[in-house]
């Protein structure tokens, strides 16, 4: 397996993890290599078909704790400009996903793919072209090797579109937990109950603004403790 880092530049929107980015770029890497547009097609199709995730991993890595995330075949799409890809990191699972996020929002972190040649032939100027690729996984890297590839957006749904880097705030610790409670005590009692009858603040507004800031004294004073207790339903 070939691995081929890519710089990216941010521009984050919001706190949930959720990234688009262009994964590979067209133009001539610091390997001199060079993607020829269609070189994903059928991967594209064989990642669209197998009802799999697309691994996102961390620096390259290979173990299962280096899968910070991963990334929705359903939305791969090569692009005039390469191959596009919208992807999630696991920030409630994986404290270096979470780390990961920080250096996205920084615009301080790089892509990177991994990959097999299945077809590839010389070019002019000693450029090697890649006519047909094997994707194999997405990683996040502080070593990137082609500018021309990156993060679009990174998203959360309660701040909306934004334009510039200061509009995204950055969770906290304690912030990302109460989240994750917020949002298990949801699945367990259910939305309308949790939101609507409890008070209690959505996930992405935590994410968003920090717990202080969208939680009703009300709701701070018992957010998670009906989370212990089990849901009795009749019928």
């Amino acid at each position: 397996m070939k691995l081929k880092s890519l710089e990216a530049v941010t521009t984050p929107t919001s706190d949930l993890g959720q990234f688009t980015a262009i994964a590979a770029a067209y133009t001539v890497d610091r390997e001199r290599d060079r993607i020829i547009p269609g070189a994903f097609e059928k991967t594209i199709a064989a990642w669209q078909g197998s009802g799999r995730r697309i691994p996102l991993a961390w620096d390259h890595g290979r173990g299962a704790s280096d899968v910070i995330g991963s990334i929705d075949p359903l939305t791969m799409r090569e692009t005039p400009e390469g191959l596009y890809v919208e992807g999630q990191l696991d920030l409630e699972g994986s404290e270096t996903a979470r780390e990961a996020w920080r250096s996205v929002k920084n615009n301080a972190i790089g892509l990177s793919f991994g990959y097999l040649a299945v077809e590839e032939r010389p070019g002019g100027g000693r450029v090697t072209e890649l006519v047909e690729l094997d994707l194999l996984k997405v990683s996040l890297t502080s070593v990137p090797m082609n500018a021309g590839a990156r993060i679009l957006t990174a998203k959360a749904a309660a701040l909306g579109p934004a334009d510039d880097v200061a509009a995204a705030r950055v969770p906290t610790k304690s912030d990302i937990e109460l989240a994750a409670k917020i949002a298990r005590t949801a699945r367990r009692l259910g939305a309308d109950v949790a939101y609507d009858v409890l008070g209690l603040p959505r996930p992405e507004q935590v994410l968003a603004a920090g717990s202080k800031s969208v939680a009703s004294p009300e709701a701070e004073k018992r957010p998670l403790r009906v989370a212990r207790f089990p849901v009795r339903q009749s019928g």
